[in-house]
């Protein structure tokens, strides 16, 4: 008797496996509380839920066990995967959270130091000079500079006409106020020598418009700097240059002055001197005016009448003085009378002369006589 076929492998149609219901979403119902923290753990590892058993069904072929399984499954990692994306991510697994917080302590602030500063006061006799500190200009004398750290300052004081000056001075925290107080000295001129020659010597010289001497001239003391000088001598060219004085130096200066050419004046025209004419008795036309070397006077005549108390009578001649001095062409020109006049020619044309010269020449001469007489 013959064995019936074991069944095919593709049964009759079975009831379909039932789903396993789906876990309800989180935003379609009320929101639920946040799950705890899960423990720390060094690898996480998800394990899918094993599925009980299934018993075989009579007539059920074992390949569709298989199937219905693998279906499970998938259902399963799925319905996992979906609370995993609607849970709270938990915090991060790290190797400090194993450990034990440690205390730190709080960072020590501390406060600046406060700066220490000063003033410093500067005053100059005379006031107005010029002050800079470590080198730096602040203004003039007197002035107060504050605001100055505490340490040692250099003090220069500068002013025209005087020596500068230079101070240290201290800013100390004892003595914050520190006072400068100079009195400065005036500037000797700086000053050279210098000495003078000059061909011909004799010379007139003068420095800067001044004269100081003629040459030669030694030592003489004069500011230093660049001088004027002239050299100057009448019948010469005058010389002048500049005369550059070193402070305590010797500087010298030889004027060779060059004689001026000047011409020759023409002789003066000799004057001849006319020997027939007769020339006023005067030393404006005369070199030597004639003058009387003898004679007297003449006295009152007798014959004449006598004269009251207190009366006068005067006369008057005119005469020519020769080159031999004698007394020619004698005239009357005031008479006093007869007997007057013959007596006063008479005693006149007696006298003798020394003749009038003129350019070394003996000449004639005219000369005006009068001889008054009074009552005695």
């Amino acid at each position: 008797m013959k064995q019936a076929p074991p069944p095919s492998p593709v049964a009759e149609p079975t009831q379909p496996m039932a789903r396993p219901p789906l876990p309800p979403r989180a935003a379609a119902a009320k929101p639920a509380p946040p799950a705890p923290p899960a423990p720390p753990v060094d690898n996480a590892t998800v394990v899918a839920p094993t599925l009980p058993p299934t018993p075989a069904r009579p007539g059920v072929s074992p390949k569709a066990v298989l199937a219905g399984a693998a279906a499970l499954l998938v259902l399963a990692v799925a319905a996992i995967g979906i609370a995993l994306v609607h849970r709270e991510p938990a915090a991060p697994v790290t190797a400090a959270t194993t450990l034990a917080p440690q205390a730190t302590a709080a960072p020590v602030t501390t406060a600046p130091p406060v700066e220490i500063t000063g003033t410093l006061h500067v005053e100059s006799d005379p006031p107005g000079a010029a002050v800079s500190v470590n080198g730096e200009t602040h203004g003039a004398t007197p002035m107060d500079l504050g605001n100055l750290p505490v340490g040692s300052y250099e003090v220069k004081l500068e002013l025209k006409g005087y020596q500068p000056k230079t101070q240290t001075i201290e800013v100390r925290e004892d003595a914050l106020r520190a006072d400068v107080k100079v009195a400065l000295a005036r500037t000797a001129p700086a000053t050279g020598t210098a000495d003078f020659t000059s061909t011909p010597p004799g010379a007139t010289v003068t420095v800067d418009g001044a004269k100081i001497g003629q040459t030669p001239l030694s030592g003489i003391s004069l500011k230093a700097g660049a001088r004027q000088v002239a050299v100057s001598e009448d019948g010469y060219d005058s010389w002048t240059g500049m005369l550059q004085i070193q402070p305590g130096q010797r500087s010298k200066i030889d004027a060779r002055l060059r004689a001026l050419v000047r011409e020759t004046p023409p002789p003066a025209p000799v004057e001849v001197v006319d020997t027939t004419r007769v020339y006023p008795n005067t030393p404006t036309e005369v070199d030597t005016p004639a003058h009387k070397i003898s004679g007297t006077t003449v006295s009152y005549p007798e014959a004449a009448p006598r004269l009251r108390s207190g009366d006068s009578v005067s006369v008057g001649v005119s005469f020519v003085v020769n080159e031999g001095g004698e007394v020619t062409d004698l005239r009357v020109v005031q008479s006093g009378g007869k007997i007057l006049d013959d007596a006063v020619t008479a005693g006149v044309r007696s006298w003798k002369y020394a003749p009038a010269v003129k350019k070394g020449t003996k000449v004639k001469v005219q000369i005006n006589f009068k001889q008054t007489f009074r009552a005695g």
